[in-house]
């Protein structure tokens, strides 16, 4: 999913948590782990790619599907379960807002990957970080179909 996306999502997201609660720590936090979650993506590149960093190789090598591997480790639902598990014990409002961002990015993000034409045959379970290291973080194990590049 574009990375504007996420941050018109982040944004409606935060805007609403604001009005119904007030708290801005919480919509900072949401709208911040909403977007910052992709990350992992970066240190993805960095650690895989075996390429000079830049935007643009940065960006190919995710949109044209051209990584092997991805450990993506905070596009987890076990991580999301965590936060989620810490915000109801606190009741602290910057947990409640990573929790919320990070649920919606992730939620964004499965129904983006399971519809989209080009990744037919997503395995469901690519967001959980267990599966993907079942699979040994290979791109062969996320999908059951041969995954061709975008055309730009």
């Amino acid at each position: 999913m574009k990375a504007s996306t996420h941050v018109g999502i982040s944004a409606v997201a935060a805007i609403s948590a604001y009005k119904l609660t007030g708290s801005q720590p919480m919509s900072i936090s949401l709208f911040l782990s909403g977007i910052f979650i992709d990350l992992d993506h970066v240190l993805d590149f960095i650690l895989l790619s075996k390429e000079r960093f830049s935007i643009s190789n940065f960006f190919s090598w995710c949109n044209d599907l051209r990584w092997q591997k991805a450990f993506i480790v905070f596009h987890s639902y076990e991580l999301i379960t965590i936060f989620a598990l810490m915000s109801f014990l606190l009741a602290n409002d910057i947990l409640i807002g990573i929790t919320i961002g990070c649920v919606l990015h992730l939620l964004a993000d499965q129904i983006s990957i399971m519809t989209l034409e080009r990744t037919e045959g997503v395995s469901p379970w690519l967001y959980f970080f267990s599966y993907r290291y079942s699979v040994g973080f290979e791109k062969k194990g996320y999908f059951s179909k041969r995954v061709e590049p975008s055309l730009h």
